[in-house]
């Protein structure tokens, strides 16, 4: 659990920096290239050739889905719609998480859906505005986005807990950032953009914060830490990301906030996070 409330504290400050410091020069596309690659080159010194696993093949697609083709809708929603509303967006996560379990384990909890269901509705209770018909287009990149996570977030705990050899966990995951770096560049052949090269120093500063701190080391914490709590527990903590990012949002680039509303949206969120937990202790 402390692997996942830290990687949230980290991915806090992803939305606004997207959002708010990096400039127009850089597209979704060239961004999820650079995030990606990054986190691939952090890992890389730790293959080790004579020691590939047919494991550690399986963990390509998954980083493919979580964070490759993720990245590719999750960043585009940034050219339709506001930080404050892609947050709002992301609240279905845990209900994704949910119906992903159900899918992959094959048993229907009720616990979960209903502990999801808190957990979106506190997220909801934070966060509720009007929006338009780009915001419409983002709303549908940030579904697309949450499917993905949620999708690879329940295939690495399953596949992990199933080869529970922590041996080469750091090797794991250049695999694992190689498939997410596979989509990337075939997102950018495909894409109607080249690669970004003009980069301010500003941009250059937040892509590498983002590549090697968000990306590299915060899917790192947050996959290992999936492998820790329930499937319960996972999706829920997912929200949790909404109230810190908000919180970021407001107080480094003045944005406004109802902070009656954060604080009860907050408390139903923390509410369902310990609930799932005690549920998981019994």
């Amino acid at each position: 659990m402390k692997l996942l409330i830290a990687t949230t504290l980290i991915w806090s400050f992803s939305f606004s920096i997207i959002g708010n410091v990096i400039s127009s020069a850089v597209d979704s596309w060239s961004l999820a290239f650079y995030r990606s690659f990054l986190g691939f080159i952090f890992f890389l010194p730790w293959i080790k050739k004579s020691k590939i696993s047919k494991y550690q093949f399986k963990l390509i697609p998954i980083g493919a889905l979580q964070i490759g083709l993720m990245y590719i809708f999750y960043l585009s929603a940034f050219n339709f719609t506001t930080v404050p509303r892609v947050l709002l967006f992301t609240t279905t996560t845990p209900l994704y998480v949910a119906i992903t379990d159900s899918f992959v384990t094959k048993k229907f909890r009720s616990s979960i859906y209903l502990l999801a269901f808190f957990s979106t509705l506190g997220a909801l209770i934070i966060r509720t505005t009007y929006f338009n018909q780009d915001d419409l287009v983002g709303f549908i990149f940030i579904q697309c986005a949450n499917i993905c996570f949620a999708f690879g977030q329940i295939l690495y705990k399953t596949l992990k807990m199933k080869n529970n050899d922590d041996t080469n966990i750091y090797s794991d995951f250049a695999f694992f950032f190689f498939g997410a770096l596979l989509v990337s560049c075939g997102g950018l052949l495909i894409s109607p953009y080249s690669l970004s090269l003009s980069l301010g120093i500003i941009d250059i500063i937040a892509i590498l914060w983002l590549g090697i701190f968000a990306t590299g080391l915060g899917y790192f914490m947050w996959n290992r830490g999936t492998v820790e709590v329930s499937s319960s527990t996972l999706g829920v903590t997912n929200n949790l990301i909404i109230p810190l990012g908000l919180f970021v949002e407001v107080l480094f680039f003045s944005n406004n906030a109802h902070l009656e509303l954060l604080v009860i949206g907050t408390c139903i969120i923390i509410a369902s996070i310990v609930s799932s937990l005690k549920i998981d202790t019994n």
